[in-house]
């Protein structure tokens, strides 16, 4: 996952023109929600659907998934994701087996009661056992009012996006993982029920990364033996951030691992062609010997092939950074990150 900035395209007038589809749909989602029907749900939501908003979406991300940075629209045409779920919220929560209540269990960091709000006492038994104590259920409703709004929609690949049974990497049976209704917050109390509440008191208590306000670079690392992707410990939100959201959007399926595992096998044997580049120079280089300045244009073209692992239309421009950015600096004092 990589820094996408929305400031590079436009937002499309279908949602941000006081005519246009999205707001005249937003007009009816509040009316609804307001309105003696406010129990049912809604769902008429078509504005984000429109061609316009796909097409930036994909300039957005540089036809990437947003999440997982994976090219995949050779084999899926992508879903419209939504960060802030438009129809219902999924929430997690375990059943205590001491006095019977529910009580809020997002694990994994995001959120993660030990013990009962409710009577103190904390779960115990086999791990299936505790399985068995895990509900969900959905919260209704969802951010109806940011259905069509630009700044909450993002170009996801399926496996991101949508549930579906995958295996992750260092597990040995599949699980129902990807983003679908989630957005877990570090207080439940705080999250918002209305239009009419400030974005702002949420945000303070948001996990899930959003690729565009927070900068993943500053999230996550990777294990350049694997490919596995993990939490920078940094501060304590910045891992609860990164450890869920590795979580919900499901970048530790293993099938994803691997392309991570085989982008830094790429890189690695570039790293070497610049090394070997790099000696040439220095063993025959000669500023008088014309014949020897080609070793320099072979350095030049080695590194310019290197460099380009982390155009943003590449895929894993973030594990590509890391790698490379490591050994530019060390070998050749350049930093990848200035302006």
């Amino acid at each position: 996952m990589i820094f996408i900035d929305r400031n590079l395209v436009d937002a499309p007038e279908e949602l941000t023109d006081e005519n246009g589809a999205g707001k005249k749909e937003l007009a009816k989602a509040i009316a609804h929600y307001t309105g003696p029907d406010k129990e049912k749900a809604y769902d008429k939501y078509n504005a984000y659907k429109h061609d316009n908003v796909k097409d930036a979406l994909k300039k957005l991300s540089n036809n990437k998934c947003a999440y997982c940075e994976s090219i995949f629209l050779h084999a899926h045409v992508g879903d419209i994701e939504h960060f802030r779920p438009k129809g219902g919220v999924e929430f997690e929560y375990r059943i205590c087996q001491h006095c019977d209540q529910e009580y809020p269990r997002y694990s994994e960091g995001v959120i993660e009661n030990k013990v009962c709000t409710h009577c103190g006492e904390a779960p115990s038994g086999t791990k299936k056992q505790l399985k068995k104590l895990l509900k969900k259920r959905m919260i209704k409703p969802g951010y109806y009012w940011l259905a069509a709004d630009w700044d909450n929609l993002f170009l996801s690949c399926r496996n991101c996006n949508q549930k579906s049974k995958q295996l992750l990497a260092n597990a040995t049976e599949l699980e129902s993982v990807g983003k679908m209704n989630q957005f877990p917050l570090l207080k439940e109390e705080l999250r918002l029920k209305t239009h009419t509440e400030k974005l702002k008191k949420e945000e303070k208590v948001r996990l899930l990364i959003n690729p565009s306000i927070e900068d993943p670079e500053e999230y996550f690392e990777y294990d350049i033996e694997s490919g596995v992707i993990r939490a920078k410990k940094t501060d304590d939100l910045t891992e609860k951030r990164a450890i869920a959201s590795i979580k919900v959007y499901s970048l530790q399926r293993v099938p994803l691992v691997h392309l991570r595992e085989k982008k830094i096998v790429d890189i690695s044997r570039q790293m070497k062609r610049v090394e070997k580049a790099m000696r040439n120079v220095n063993k025959f280089y000669d500023e008088n010997d014309e014949e020897t300045h080609s070793f320099v244009e072979d350095l030049k073209f080695e590194l310019g092939v290197l460099k380009e692992f982390i155009d943003t239309e590449k895929e894993f421009v973030g594990l590509a950074k890391q790698m490379i950015g490591t050994f530019l600096l060390e070998n050749f004092q350049i930093d990848i990150n200035a302006a």
